[in-house]
């Protein structure tokens, strides 16, 4: 991968590929969540946030990557990454009597994706040329620890486009 200073100077000559594969575990215990609660009796009815302690979370997948320069400022970068990422214990997670065991965690999708394809080249001997795009995906995901329909996400795509023309001193 490139440095900052190669991002918006010269690209390096071509390259071959380069495969990253990563697998990870954590679990944790003691495992504290902020939530919102109705505060019992209030007139009107009001809202708090409040810190509860989830117990045990687990947390573990793999993440891979490969990043392709065939052609001299040309490089190509895909990322996908699956996670499992669940409350093993969350007694009274939602009140007294209630277990959110074996939820998923808040804002953890189970899958995220991206492409990512830069190219940058001379447009003559005083202008730069470069250009930046990058696809998303992240799968469906819950805002809240009870994963109540109310706060499902669907998934989504995002896509982020840049153009940029400059000189080749970097102005």
């Amino acid at each position: 991968m490139r440095n900052l200073a190669e991002r918006w100077g010269k690209l390096p000559a071509a390259s071959p590929k380069t495969t990253r594969v990563y697998l990870f575990y954590a679990s944790y215990s003691g495992y504290q969540v902020s939530q919102f609660r109705i505060i019992p009796g209030a007139t009107p009815p009001q809202i708090e946030l409040a810190l509860s302690n989830a117990g045990k979370v687990e947390t573990y997948g793999p993440k891979a990557s490969i990043v392709v320069a065939p052609l001299k400022g040309l490089s190509i970068n895909l990322h996908a990454a699956w996670l499992h990422a669940k409350y093993k214990e969350f007694l009274n997670g939602g009140g007294v009597g209630v277990d959110y065991s074996g939820h998923q965690l808040e804002y953890a999708p189970k899958f995220t994706s991206s492409a990512t394809v830069d190219y940058e080249r001379a447009m003559s001997d005083r202008i730069d040329g470069f250009g930046h795009v990058t696809v998303s995906h992240h799968s469906s995901q819950y805002s809240d620890s009870s994963n109540a329909a109310a706060f499902f996400q669907k998934g989504y795509t995002l896509v982020d486009a840049r153009l940029r023309l400059g000189t080749p001193d970097g102005r």
